[in-house]
């Protein structure tokens, strides 16, 4: 007798482990230009950030929880995701917390398809909180940095800084240094997997063309990013050019199409989807004017997280001759029919 489990079934091919890979292969172009543009300390950054991560997991299963860990690559990838937040020239002990710290929201919450919030973002925005300048040491792009340095002092962070992030001038009023192509291009300081807007959106369309990821969220992401840039003031810039540093920079590309498309963390219905991106665009916009980093997407991307689960209640499909919204027929006040009288028979 063949054994199944019960419905609902997924009718076409693929699993949860090919769709990392997915997103693995479309992150990847970033990353080489990463490793490119800053040098082979992003390698080694991301090697650490990932394998922390898995070790963490290893250890918290095998010796705390007793259980043996998944093999779906999940975990590799929230290091990878992590890594992609970080300067280019962070220390290595940081990275390496950062990596234990991503293993260890994800079990918290009872592991893979349990947790609330995305693991890579809880632990970036837990180490900004505590070692923001560490996370905020960006460095010009083509410099020789060294490799196997376990950190920098401040004074080489100094040296190695350059021009202004576009974000830290975006915060202050003012039109980044850099012009259109290498905002585009990634020849900007910033962190090292999420300063090339181009090969990033190369990635997001292939997620779409694979049918990773739906386009509700990051669309609506993006065109609320776009839109709240309208009444960024700048000193030397139009609000069109306001527009453009705004969607080209700080990261927001990966946030778009691989922090906000999580399938855990994210809303399962489109209308929710597409709230969720609006409320995630209206976040990053508010706290990019007090944070001129990555960060400040963290944090908003972080916030929705935890109105995923209030959208899909609110936005969840209505029964077949039913009516939107009747689960919240309880706030409506209901009309009540006058009971009538029994008649008197003579």
């Amino acid at each position: 007798m063949e054994n199944t489990v019960r419905a609902p079934h997924i009718r076409e091919e693929g699993s949860f482990g090919r769709m990392v890979q997915n997103v693995f292969v479309a992150l990847l172009p970033a990353l080489i230009w990463g490793v490119y543009c800053f040098g082979w300390r992003v390698l080694l950054v991301l090697s650490v950030t990932a394998a922390a991560a898995l070790a963490g997991e290893n250890i918290i299963c095998r010796f705390l929880l007793r259980t043996a860990p998944r093999r779906d690559g999940s975990t590799a990838l929230s290091g990878v995701l992590l890594g992609a937040l970080l300067p280019p020239a962070v220390s290595l002990p940081l990275a390496a917390l950062g990596g234990i710290l991503a293993a260890g929201v994800k079990l918290a919450f009872g592991g893979l398809g349990k947790n609330p919030v995305n693991p890579a973002l809880t632990a970036g925005g837990l180490l900004y909180l505590v070692f923001s300048d560490g996370l905020t040491a960006y460095t010009a792009p083509f410099l020789d940095l060294p490799v196997f340095r376990a950190y920098f002092s401040h004074e080489e962070i100094t040296r190695f800084a350059g021009d202004s992030a576009p974000l830290a001038m975006w915060k202050a009023g003012k039109m980044p240094t850099q012009n259109w192509y290498q905002l585009l291009s990634g020849d900007v300081p910033g962190a090292l997997g999420a300063v090339s807007a181009m090969l990033l959106l190369a990635g997001g369309l292939y997620l779409l063309a694979n049918r990773i990821v739906t386009f509700h969220a990051p669309l609506a992401f993006l065109a609320t990013v776009g839109l709240t840039a309208l009444l960024q003031p700048l000193e030397d810039g139009t609000p069109l050019e306001a527009v453009g540093v705004a969607l080209l920079s700080g990261g927001t590309m990966l946030g778009a199409f691989f922090l906000l498309t999580d399938p855990v963390t994210a809303p399962v219905t489109r209308w929710g989807r597409a709230c969720f991106g609006v409320i995630a665009g209206l976040f990053t916009a508010l706290f990019r004017s007090v944070i001129g980093d990555v960060f400040a997407m963290v944090y908003a991307i972080l916030l929705a997280d935890l109105l995923a689960r209030p959208l899909d209640f609110l936005f969840r499909p209505r029964p077949y001759g039913g009516r939107y919204f009747r689960h919240l027929a309880y706030l409506i006040p209901q009309r009540t029919a006058p009971e009538k009288k029994p008649e008197k028979h003579a």
